[in-house]
């Protein structure tokens, strides 16, 4: 038996099981259950170190807004939201507007070939997967960075759910044994 005490609130209680992993807080005021090994809201049927913790979350989402962004252009007349998936550089929006997909230039409507070709600015055509996968993952990169510059507190952090790709936590021991069974 040892004295647990709710993360949320000043209640304590002498819990017996050391198999029961729920606090359960009787404070009126407070009632919340929270994990005794993590002391994190419960998690129930996950483990503690399947959950992401709220630091994780926000560096998580701070990186996939800025890749979003990376992916996402938005129209110079309207402000419209749209991405390219396939075809050539020279957008059309819905209001009219013509743009570069590329550097986002306005294009006079009409003499959009002034922009694109050999010895211009841009190319018309372009492998659009593979730019757009660079372009995402130089984002993704960059906020990394930009987030632990302005959180000096997650320097070291290692995101459960890494949306790079990398760094991901290893595997769990007992998955990879019995995947060499």
């Amino acid at each position: 038996s040892c004295i647990c005490r709710c993360p949320f609130c000043s209640y304590a209680v002498i819990m017996e099981s050391k198999s029961d992993s729920v606090f359960h807080c009787k404070s009126p005021a407070c009632g919340k259950e929270s994990c005794r090994w993590c002391k994190e809201p419960s998690h129930i049927p996950l483990r503690c170190d399947e959950v992401e913790k709220k630091s994780e979350k926000d560096m998580r989402c701070f990186i996939e807004e800025k890749m979003t962004e990376a992916l996402v252009r938005k129209c110079w007349k309207c402000k419209r939201n749209f991405f390219k998936v396939e075809g050539c550089n020279h957008m059309t929006c819905s209001c009219g507007a013509e743009m570069c997909y590329l550097c986002g230039k306005r294009l006079a409507r009409g003499k959009y070939m002034e922009h694109f070709g050999q010895d211009k600015p841009c190319k018309l055509t372009t492998n659009t997967k593979a730019y757009n996968r660079k372009k995402v993952v130089e984002a993704g990169k960059a906020a990394f960075l930009e987030y632990q510059e302005d959180h000096p507190e997650v320097h070291n952090l290692e995101l459960k759910f890494n949306p790079l790709g990398n760094g991901q936590r290893k595997k769990n021991k007992r998955t990879t044994k019995s995947k060499r069974k």
